[in-house]
């Protein structure tokens, strides 16, 4: 018997029933191209390349499937941190080669599932609660990355506290998000102003210029703007 609520369902049950059929990858392109309002669960099948009843065998509606496919995103970014953001890999190297790491897991995992973030995000607009899956991730991956930072295992690590680390993710979070709402689609001018793209190479280079900048020299409550000195 398989169960979708977040707080039931286990990785290798949802694993299994959002591989089945192929339904997960169908329904992450669909949701890459359009909206969640805009697909249909015969597209979702169609996709799969199974029948709407096999479908529903594994998943009785619409909302069903869409626990699971964000759920079984969430897990396969959790995954995968300890695989490629392992703190062995990254023994004695400096910062600026951490923080590229960092930054392209980030905007990978971003990519891969930008039609299920944008999703999310949308229904949390009406439904706050429904972001907390990512929020979790984030602080997760937030929580790994601090750790590896703020160790002596990367020269200068040391040096970091935690907090100037977790704003240096937000940065990189937030940059990232705003790529996925401005996705300018398969059509659009690849040269027109405004962000930079989230399959850009640019965006991940800047990003880390931007983050290893701001760690290496932090601002102060003392050197703040109205602050004495």
């Amino acid at each position: 018997q398989l169960c979708f609520t977040f707080s039931a369902c286990t990785p290798l049950m949802l694993h299994m029933a959002t591989w089945k059929m192929g339904t997960r990858p169908s329904g992450q392109r669909l949701l890459s191209e359009r909206s969640y309002d805009g697909i249909t669960l015969q597209e979702v099948a169609r996709g799969a390349r199974c029948s709407i009843g096999a479908f529903y065998h594994h998943f009785t509606n619409k909302d069903v499937f869409y626990t699971a496919l964000v759920e079984r995103s969430v897990t396969e970014v959790r995954e995968e941190l300890f695989i490629k953001l392992g703190a062995e890999r990254f023994s004695g190297m400096p910062i600026a080669a951490v923080m590229h790491a960092v930054v392209g897991f980030v905007a990978e995992a971003f990519r891969t599932h930008q039609g299920v973030v944008r999703a999310v995000q949308k229904t949390a607009m009406d439904a706050p609660e429904a972001w907390n899956p990512i929020r979790e991730l984030g602080s997760d991956i937030t929580d790994h990355v601090s750790a590896l930072l703020t160790s002596e295992a990367v020269p200068g690590g040391g040096h970091h506290n935690s907090v100037a680390v977790a704003f240096a993710m937000q940065l990189i979070y937030s940059t990232l998000l705003n790529a996925v709402i401005n996705h300018p689609g398969e059509q659009a001018d690849l040269e027109r102003p405004g962000p930079l793209r989230l399959e850009s190479d640019e965006i991940v280079h800047h990003l880390t210029h931007a983050a290893v900048q701001y760690l290496a020299a932090p601002i102060s409550p003392a050197s703040e703007p109205g602050q004495p000195d």
